[in-house]
């Protein structure tokens, strides 16, 4: 049995004569702490956004929400950009510059800005609802 550590992927893929895919699509970290929130991107998620860290001030952040995205196209970015597939890295809308990471729009988490580089932020999580709510709980309390 051959074992291959994917980087897309957190758990291991088991290859028994063909690949098998019951893995989960490795999403950044977000970490809230008294200060603000940090996204930790490492690995493929760096080379794929060309970004390794971001911090988010409590004070920054106008609202948090589960809106689900629209996939982007034609727009100037720096990044990874696959319509359909993926987008990660920082891109330029009219609004000013956002920052995405994400694979499927219906798992993603908004963050609207204000006084800070991006003007939004848009990073796919594995329970949605859960960290969406736990978020909101922090932003109310450090606001």
């Amino acid at each position: 049995m051959l074992v291959h550590k994917d980087p897309f992927f957190d758990e291991r893929l088991e290859i028994k004569g063909k690949a098998t895919r019951t893995h989960q699509f490795k999403m950044p970290k977000i970490t809230p702490d008294d200060k603000g929130v940090i996204i930790h991107l490492d690995g493929i998620q760096k080379i794929l956004s060309l970004k390794g860290q971001i911090k988010i001030p409590w004070k920054s952040i106008s609202k948090i929400s589960g809106v689900n995205p629209k996939w982007l196209i034609f727009t100037p970015k720096a990044g990874t950009n696959l319509p359909a597939v993926m987008m990660a890295g920082t891109f330029y809308r009219r609004k000013g510059k956002s920052f995405y990471y994400v694979r499927h729009l219906d798992k993603c988490i908004t963050f609207s800005l204000k006084n800070h580089q991006f003007v939004e932020i848009v990073v796919e999580v594995r329970e949605k609802e859960k960290q969406l709510s736990k978020l909101n709980d922090l932003l109310k309390k450090f606001k």
